[in-house]
């Protein structure tokens, strides 16, 4: 696939994650009280993975001003060692590659609270092209064996309402990211986390040439 093939395909998952969003609140509207000034969802830890780190970087340098792009990559600078932190303490030593290590790392960051670099004056700088992990927060999601939704809202536990498989997106852009990383360099990374960033890292990181020849370099040491 050419590159922007793969841009186009993510864009239509965040299509698809728009819908499912609109379906939730149609089926649930009274429950979901999601509206401008509400930002819970702006503190909550996540990663990205690679193609959406890089969709995300794209947007950022081109579509945020020059002064303001600054001002974020210095709350970036405040904020990266917090999660690296963060990572340090969810990976065991001894088990730093295994999948299910991975996504028992993922609940133990969500528990970070830390505010979005991103959020400004009550608003997200780049509102139109946020994250899935976004676009989706308010709504029941699945995830694994799980139902959650933000404290915020109406939901509570065992109510069997309409919720969102966010497992199966994640691993929907897992594998976009593989195909993405393949293309490029020719590599399929073993581990996951070798395909995900912290969105400030997102942002800050330059995702050139030189970015993806030294990642291959690392990953065929490995």
């Amino acid at each position: 696939m050419k590159l922007n093939d793969h841009v186009q395909r993510y864009l239509g998952l965040v299509n698809t994650a728009d819908a499912l969003f609109d379906q939730v609140r149609e089926s649930h509207a009274q429950l979901m009280p999601c509206k401008p000034g509400c930002n819970d969802c702006c503190s909550v830890y996540f990663r990205v993975g690679l193609i959406e780190a890089f969709v995300i970087n794209g947007y950022f340098r081109h579509d945020v001003d020059a002064h303001i792009q600054q001002m974020v990559l210095r709350r970036t600078a405040e904020v990266e060692p917090m999660f690296e932190q963060a990572l340090k303490r969810s990976y065991p030593a001894d088990r730093p590659e295994q999948n299910a290590v991975e996504t028992s790392a993922e609940k133990v960051l969500g528990a970070v609270r830390i505010p979005c670099v991103l959020h400004a004056d009550g608003s997200c700088l780049l509102y139109e092209h946020r994250p899935i992990t976004c676009r989706l927060y308010g709504t029941p999601q699945k995830i694994g064996d799980q139902v959650i939704a933000c404290p915020k809202t109406g939901f509570q536990k065992n109510h069997g309402y309409l919720a969102i498989d966010v497992t199966k997106i994640n691993e929907t852009l897992h594998g976009y990211s593989r195909e993405f990383l393949v293309d490029l360099i020719g590599i399929d990374p073993r581990a996951q986390r070798e395909l995900l960033f912290p969105l400030p890292t997102a942002l800050r990181l330059n995702f050139d040439k030189s970015f993806f020849m030294s990642l291959r370099e690392r990953l065929e040491t490995q």
